[in-house]
């Protein structure tokens, strides 16, 4: 592998870190605030709403960083699989 693969690998990783950090973040924030009508006249059904949009796109973004991130690593995966496979 060269250093530009390597690299790619890094910055792949790091995105999925992020997002799904933003997942964790974004998913606990919405389970705390009240919903409802514990909320009505107040600005937090905005804010649930924006939270819940940006929980299901970073959720689609992170999908597609997890294929990308198992297409780099398809060759060890399949070299683990092979192994297992001979040695039960």
């Amino acid at each position: 592998m060269n250093q530009s693969q390597s690299a790619l690998r890094w910055i792949v990783n790091v995105i999925c870190f992020v997002l799904v950090s933003l997942l964790v973040l974004t998913g606990v924030i919405n389970w705390i605030l009240p919903g409802g009508h514990q909320a009505a006249g107040t600005v937090l059904p905005v804010v649930r709403h924006l939270l819940k949009q940006v929980h299901q796109l970073a959720a689609v973004f992170f999908l597609a960083a997890l294929l990308v991130h198992l297409w780099q690593h398809w060759a060890y995966i399949g070299a683990q699989l092979k192994r297992t496979r001979k040695n039960p």
